[in-house]
């Protein structure tokens, strides 16, 4: 469902640099003054090469990016965002997971 041809060169849907099994993807969001994030919807283009928007219905933020500090005094730090969403597509809702990575701010998702 998801997997239609992302540009319109049939066969390019071009993957995410840091992680090949995620895709890069157009999402459209929005910016809250405390630093939230909040995705509205996302746009691929189909076999056809027409552009498609769907509507994010509901939305959850499973993770934020942080710098931890582990028990051997080691930092672990993450760049991502990453959303659970429910994306209303052809008459029903569809689970898939979005990443935005702050240092690149550029999109991702995996089905």
């Amino acid at each position: 469902m998801f997997s239609g041809d992302y540009s319109k060169k049939k066969g390019s849907e071009p993957k995410s640099v840091d992680n090949p099994t995620r895709r890069d993807i157009d999402v459209i969001c929005q910016m809250r003054s405390d630093g939230e994030i909040m995705p509205i919807k996302i746009q691929l283009h189909d076999e056809d090469g027409e552009l498609n928007s769907y509507k994010i219905k509901q939305y959850r933020v499973k993770f934020r990016p942080d710098t931890s500090m582990m028990p051997d005094v080691a930092f672990i730090t993450s760049k991502y965002f990453v959303f659970e969403c429910k994306v209303q597509a052809f008459n029903r809702l569809v689970q898939l997971t979005l990443y935005y990575d702050t240092a690149s701010s550029r999109w991702s998702y995996r089905a």
